[in-house]
């Protein structure tokens, strides 16, 4: 990486918080580090008709809190879990999960030992059951352990915006909780449970707060996050090394 580095004529950065650890970490100039986020190519809006939905039974009536992706190293599954444990008698919300990663088993684990019967945890979910879990789902978490803010980007939360997701976030502050405080969804800091749960419920209980959410999170998706919108600036910056 050192060597790398120090050859580049630009090094592009996921995010602001990416953009200023480089710089205080690889003695890289400010004016050599371009910010370019992940993008989420546009499928346009979920379809919300649950007629056919493989999870309709398992969700009807309910506010569903979901989280697709990772639940490794570097996601904060701890504070999520004591969110759910504080919830677990709270019927009418359900927890979807669906992924992979070394925290995910020891979940499941503490599901079925503690009796928490309104989660469901899947393994990865791919094409129209996918599209099924996103179109059930109220909001959806997204999650950085403290101090890994600038080390990496959650990649999901573009999903999500596309799909007019409200986000929860769990993580340091950032461009992503910067976002959501524009009025995208919610924000809590690493630990704070109770805060989280006091989120969701906020949520559920404000249906127009909630739409306005959704409203937001497209259209941040719209102005930000769009494949054109991103790799626009890839073709620019390779212009600008000419």
């Amino acid at each position: 990486n050192k060597v790398v580095y120090k050859r580049a004529d630009q090094v592009v950065a996921l995010s602001s918080e990416m953009k200023e650890f480089i710089e205080n970490n690889r003695q890289i100039p400010s004016e050599k580090v371009t910010v370019i986020p992940n993008w989420y190519k546009d499928r346009g809006a979920l379809d919300r008709d649950l007629t056919n939905n493989t999870f309709r039974s398992t969700v009807e009536g309910k506010f569903v809190v979901s989280y697709f992706g990772n639940m490794g190293t570097m996601q904060d599954m701890q504070t999520i879990l004591g969110a759910i444990r504080l919830l677990k008698e709270e019927d009418s919300i359900f927890f979807l999960f669906a992924g992979h990663g070394n925290k995910m088993e020891k979940l499941k684990t503490i599901v079925r030992e503690e009796g928490i019967g309104n989660i469901a945890i899947h393994d990865f979910l791919h094409g129209q059951t996918f599209q099924d879990a996103l179109a059930v789902s109220d909001c959806a978490f997204v999650s950085l352990e403290r101090g890994a803010t600038g080390l990496c980007v959650p990649s999901k939360t573009y999903s999500y915006m596309m799909q007019g997701i409200p986000l929860l976030a769990i993580m340091d502050e950032g461009d992503i909780v910067r976002d959501i405080e524009s009025g995208a969804g919610k924000w809590v800091r690493n630990g704070d449970s109770e805060g989280l749960v006091k989120a969701i419920l906020d949520m559920k209980a404000n249906p127009e707060a909630h739409a306005a959410m959704r409203k937001t999170s497209r259209q941040l998706y719209l102005n930000k996050y769009t494949t054109e919108i991103c790799t626009d600036q890839y073709v620019s910056l390779f212009h600008s090394l000419k």
